[in-house]
């Protein structure tokens, strides 16, 4: 598409930045824009008229008024600029078409079957494209589409590397980016889920605005993305953000990264579903048998919220240690950086409010100094959906900035 022209308004001040204030603060007036960067009031009109007639902003609604005429006030245009949002996971496929004020416009998924190789995921990723972007009418009007998926990662040249417990082969050095571009003719971004998430809560959710903020994501991994100082971390490739391996217990289980005593051992989903699986093989008792019919092979870490909500001992239990791990690493890392929100979601968090509690509590516990005023936990408030919303924002981080 033909993309907006931001002009410089002064050595300090670009139009750019004048709409970003408008994204992130609107409805605004002009008399506060003014304020905020120090522009005169004459020259934020004109900025103003000129976003009003190119379709990028919209006037809301009417102000209050300190006396005379009410002031209107100004907002992004839900129709002007859109993203599309790919989040690859191991059980399926899910693509978002998303507007730049964070609306879902439409949601297309497919699992990940055995037939699910790099090249057919891609042939439909553009067939879902083309699409939904067709019978929303904004072909004209998208920017890009923006990939969240499981690491690790080589971001510099948008591969996926090796991701473990994969289930579908062929997914080894696969250039993602490249094979998206190729099908869609798109512009491509690509990162891990974690930082997808982070960007996701910082643009359109609980942690809108805030200038340090943090995701952590818990499920078959574990994973964090920062956002420090109001930019996105980053690290050699896909490095930073891998929670999930710091080492909790130096002579624990082995993980399948070689080293022992990572986090995931204890506190993914993954490994809490195999732990039940083995007690129950040595003999322990849990009404969790009882929903899948006796069949092991049938557990799912559902299985284990719905037996921990009714108070089985095993998996409360169970539960409750892989929780208070998690909480040990959550201290570790505020220790470290002392960010103003540590987000959590995830399967893990958003299917258990039990062990999200015992996580949060046990960091707060141990953390020092106390925490208490200056540093929040939330669990995702844009639920299962932060990913994708964050892949979808890279695109808009790309053009816009932060």
């Amino acid at each position: 598409m033909q993309l907006p022209i931001f002009s410089t308004m002064n050595k300090k001040v670009s139009e750019k930045y004048m709409f970003q204030l408008i994204r992130r603060y609107g409805p605004i007036s002009k008399v506060d824009l003014s304020q905020m960067t120090k522009v005169t009031f004459a020259t934020i009109s004109k900025v103003i008229e000129n976003f009003l007639e190119s379709g990028l902003i919209v006037a809301k609604e009417v102000g209050d008024s300190t006396g005379g005429r009410k002031p209107l006030l100004y907002a992004i245009s839900d129709t002007v600029l859109y993203a599309l949002g790919v989040k690859i996971s191991r059980k399926q496929c899910e693509i978002i078409l998303m507007n730049l004020n964070g609306t879902i416009v439409n949601t297309v998924t497919f699992p990940m079957t055995e037939e699910c190789s790099p090249d057919l995921v891609a042939l439909r990723i553009h067939d879902i494209v083309e699409g939904i972007t067709v019978s929303a009418g904004v072909a004209g009007k998208l920017l890009g589409i923006g990939i969240a998926a499981i690491g690790p990662l080589d971001r510099k040249h948008g591969i996926i590397l090796k991701p473990y417990d994969f289930p579908v082969s062929g997914w080894v050095n696969v250039p993602l980016v490249e094979l998206v571009r190729k099908a869609t003719g798109l512009p491509v971004f690509l990162d891990n889920k974690a930082r997808a998430g982070v960007l996701g809560e910082s643009w359109y959710g609980i942690a809108k605005n805030l200038d340090n903020a943090v995701y952590v994501y818990a499920e078959h991994g574990i994973g964090c993305g920062q956002i420090i100082n109001g930019s996105l971390v980053g690290g050699i490739n896909d490095i930073t953000g891998s929670l999930g391996h710091m080492i909790i217990d130096i002579d624990g289980k082995r993980c399948v990264c070689g080293h022992q005593g990572c986090l995931e051992t204890y506190s993914s989903s993954y490994a809490m579903v195999k732990q039940v699986i083995k007690q129950i093989e040595e003999g322990q008792k849990s009404i969790i048998t009882d929903f899948i019919g006796g069949d092991l092979s049938k557990l799912q870490f559902d299985h284990i919220c719905q037996a921990v909500a009714v108070g089985d001992r095993l998996c409360v239990e169970l539960v409750t240690k892989a929780a208070r791990v998690l909480g040990v690493a959550l201290a570790n890392f505020i220790n470290l950086i002392m960010p103003n929100m540590i987000v959590l979601g995830g399967q893990t968090i958003l299917h258990c409010p039990t062990f999200y509690e015992i996580a949060v509590n046990t960091a707060i516990e141990m953390t020092y100094p106390n925490p208490a005023g200056s540093l929040r936990f939330e669990r995702a408030s844009l639920g299962e959906k932060t990913e994708v919303i964050g892949a979808a924002t890279q695109v808009f981080v790309h053009y816009l900035g932060n």
